[in-house]
């Protein structure tokens, strides 16, 4: 009996550590549950491979994703879903975290009785256009629900925990709470923002909810926040090493290689020119919540509108409750929220892909909920009608963003389907069953009706991502069920011919366009390849450039060797001595260590002939070198005008953020009007 009584208040303490429902929030979760089908039909409806989702068919080791800092992500694949691209499931778990996280979230805001609220707001929370972005690849997706639970029981818990209820036991609850951010961390590494969010707006809430708190509550807060957000920094990293070291011990797994999420943190910039980081990182919030074409494909003002509104609308409220003190107080909090999200870009040049900055849909919708529920009558009714408009405006994004992806998939379906009509011709009959080998040059072009993100993969066609990529194209096809497999290794005389062949061939959709190489090998040229690029990845669609020498801030390049200075004209007249060199170190590149193949484009007048010269880095490479560049002859045009020169570099390693453009190697004056760099090329994220 002494045993049996001394476990009770133990279990009756651990029980704290989790919410009981109410039926309040019973109700209000099938409601959440309609909108949330509502705004993700779509997905649930249709099932299409989006890229990366055809290496994720393939058996890959789950190891992959420790390699990228996510330990959730390898631990769903390994034990729960091995392959989770598949129709409806991965869109349901994602729903069902986002319901647990958000009821969450209201418990830790106190708003679990504001239904019209929570309602209208919920749609910001999980169906926001930035979701899009990363919901396109399904591998992702069940995680990111876990990591939006996860962020919204470590809201919950830390709110508990500040108000010290009765049967809340302390150190398990710190640890559920570090844990559980932990665990939000791990799904990806955006999610420290959510987190932060989370706290941050649980503080102000609970600052505005209050008559009247003790001297020095609101200090204590932030640094409890402060603290617990280093602490969860702390358990995932150990954690994370942990799983490294279990995992890359093992036979069964490869070394999980970490060079992609390693390209994401490169601090050196925000060292050297603080502004030019910070003013990019600027640039790309305001496209965000101002709703630019940048961030959505296409402008949505109105999401500028919502997001000054709902800031208002918390000022207001600050001053309803505490005066101007209060207005003060919420002003604050409100730019701290929206800055979060944006947090991570300091660490990349400033700027982030739009699939990572989810964070900025949970601060607006934080900052309707505390707005529409916590500022002055009138105010709220005409916030309430803007939230309706802007609600209706995430359908309209979202559905452009549907039309694009449902095109696409049409698109590559009878591409293929045309395409194994002629590779039919080929096969043995008397061996029908004997897969062909292909080998690919180029790509097929697709324009989307609608304006795509410039780095999203939402609607984009196999045939045409990477500007052609073979392995792309063979691995779509066979899941597809053809049965083609690529090839990776040729002998010189086999490639000549190869070569030579394709020369030769019309490009695509002409009869010539497939044919065969020898008895198990067929050549398919989709279209004409670039001058100079390689035959298995070229296309007649120019990437879009990373790096724009006309538009790009000074501090992102520097001359040496050489007097520039801009003309009239709008030319940069660069006078050298010999050997000139433009060194160019891009704000915002893509990820570098990922991409395989990069594109110079340049336009400039040269007064005698001589060479230019692109230098480029490869990971572990010091310095530049003669081994890693690549050059061409330039000479003066008669009429004095100005020559394009294009030079291409490959790399199967990847490369560091830094070029080296010698547009001669003598002294002379030279006329620079553009320069480009493009990443032609990328592998799977």
């Amino acid at each position: 009996m002494t045993v049996r009584s001394d476990l009770v208040p133990a279990r009756g303490g651990l029980s704290a550590l989790w919410p009981r429902p109410t039926p309040d929030e019973g109700r209000l979760l099938l409601g959440l549950a309609a909108l949330f089908v509502l705004f993700h039909f779509y997905q649930l409806a249709n099932f299409a491979l989006s890229i990366d989702d055809e290496f994720a068919l393939l058996s890959r080791p789950a190891s992959v994703w420790l390699g990228q800092g996510r330990f959730i992500p390898y631990l769903v694949e390994r034990f729960l879903i091995s392959r989770q691209v598949m129709p409806v499931v991965p869109t349901l778990l994602f729903g069902l975290g986002a319901v647990v996280g958000y009821l969450l979230l209201l418990r830790a805001w106190r708003l679990s009785g504001e239904r019209l609220a929570a309602l209208v707001c919920f749609p910001l929370f999980c169906a926001f256009p930035l979701w899009a972005h990363l919901l396109a690849f399904q591998s992702n997706t069940p995680s990111v629900g876990i990591g939006l639970a996860a962020s919204g029981y470590a809201a919950w818990l830390f709110r508990e925990m500040g108000e010290g209820p009765a049967g809340m036991p302390r150190l398990p609850g710190l640890g559920a709470l570090l844990l559980a951010g932990a665990v939000a961390v791990g799904c990806y590494q955006s999610f420290v923002l959510v987190v932060a969010v989370g706290l941050a707006l649980t503080i102000l809430a609970t600052a505005l909810k209050a008559e009247e708190r003790p001297a020095g509550a609101l200090r204590r807060d932030i640094g409890r926040a402060g603290l617990t957000l280093l602490g969860i920094l702390a358990v995932y990293l150990a954690i994370q090493r942990l799983m490294m070291v279990l995992v890359t011990a093992g036979s069964d797994d490869p070394q999980a290689p970490t060079d992609y999420i390693l390209a994401y943190v490169q601090p050196g910039l925000l060292l050297d020119s603080p502004l030019a980081v910070i003013g990019t990182a600027l640039g790309q919030a305001v496209a965000v919540y101002g709703g630019r074409a940048a961030a959505y494909g296409e402008a949505e003002p109105l999401f500028g509108v919502f997001s000054f509104a709902v800031a208002a609308l918390v000022v207001a409220a600050g001053w309803r409750r505490q005066g101007g003190r209060g207005a003060v107080l919420a002003a604050a909090v409100v730019a701290v929220v929206l800055a979060l999200p944006f947090a991570i870009n300091l660490m990349n040049r400033g700027a982030m892909p739009t699939r990572s900055l989810f964070a900025a849909p949970v601060a607006l919708a934080g900052l309707g909920l505390i707005g529409l529920t916590a500022a002055p009558l009138r105010l709220r009714r005409a916030g309430f009608v803007l939230a309706g408009a802007v609600l209706v405006t995430i359908l309209v994004v979202n559905g452009r963003y549907d039309t694009n992806r449902a095109l696409g998939q049409i698109h590559d379906q009878q591409i293929a389907a045309a395409l194994g009509e002629r590779l039919a011709q080929f096969v043995d009959p008397n061996r029908p069953r004997a897969g062909l080998s292909i080998y690919v040059s180029g790509g097929l072009p697709f324009v989307p009706p609608y304006p795509p993100v410039a780095d999203t993969s939402i609607g984009a066609s196999f045939f045409a991502w990477d500007n052609g990529n073979a392995a792309r194209i063979v691995s779509y096809l066979r899941h597809l069920g053809y049965q083609v497999g690529g090839r990776s290794q040729i002998g010189p005389e086999e490639a000549r011919r190869r070569d030579a062949l394709f020369a030769q061939m019309p490009a695509w959709p002409a009869l010539g366009a497939v044919r065969r190489l020898d008895e198990h090998t067929v050549l398919v040229k989709l279209a004409k390849p670039s001058p100079g690029g390689d035959q298995t990845a070229s296309a007649p669609v120019e990437p879009p450039p990373f790096f724009r020498l006309s538009t790009a801030p000074r501090a992102s390049w520097t001359v040496v060797n050489a007097v520039a200075t801009p003309d009239p004209a709008g030319l940069l007249t660069v006078v050298a001595e010999a050997d000139p060199q433009l060194v160019v170190r891009p704000v915002a590149p893509p990820a570098l260590a990922a991409c395989f193949r990069v594109v110079l484009r340049a336009r400039l007048a040269v007064e005698k002939e001589d060479v230019v010269q692109l230098f480029y880095r490869v990971p572990g490479q010091a310095d530049f070198s003669e081994e890693a560049s690549v050059l061409s002859a330039i000479r003066p045009r008669a009429d004095g005008g100005l020559s394009d020169v294009t030079l291409e570099v490959a790399s199967p390693s990847g490369f560091v953020d830094a070029f080296r453009f010698d547009p001669v190697n003598s002294a002379q004056r030279i006329r620079l009007a553009e320069l480009t760099l493009s990443c032609a090329a990328v592998e799977p994220r």
